[in-house]
């Protein structure tokens, strides 16, 4: 039983880092959505549904990352944002002084999908409606 255990240990182990491995993001202009459905009210007593599909454009320049993004929440609300971001190890980051506070939006890119985190929320305070949201917001590559 031992050597049993240990043999799927060591599988486990060995593999761990194929798994978690996604191809990093090569710099090549690629687009990325998110689609799902947003609540609204329409001055009805009860709740209505809409699908809606999120955007994402990232292009590597001279620059930086360029990224350009529209998300959209409940009862219309929405996110918008654009900028340039400079890599770090394992992400892009952009920074901005905005409202007294600092803006700092991580990107955490593949080729595959993108997800957005940002720090402490003051780019939801400068960059999104009442509803809006950027920190978690997930999106996947479109095929062309």
């Amino acid at each position: 039983m031992k050597i049993i255990n240990s043999v799927i240990l060591c599988l486990c182990i060995a593999s761990a880092p194929l798994l978690a491995q996604e191809k990093t993001f090569d710099g090549q202009s690629r687009q990325y959505a998110n689609k799902h459905r947003v609540g609204y009210f329409d001055g009805s007593p009860e709740m209505k549904w809409a699908d809606v599909k999120d955007d994402l454009t990232l292009t590597q320049t001279e620059r930086g990352l360029e990224f350009s993004f529209h998300i959209t929440a409940p009862n219309g609300h929405f996110c918008k944002m654009s900028g340039v971001a400079t890599k770090m190890k394992d992400f892009y980051e952009y920074r901005e002084m905005i409202f007294g506070g600092e803006c700092i939006l991580k990107i955490f890119a593949t080729n595959e999908t993108v997800r957005l985190e940002d720090v402490e929320l003051v780019c939801r305070n400068a960059y999104c409606g009442a509803r809006g949201g950027i920190d978690g917001a997930r999106f996947s590559r479109i095929n062309e």
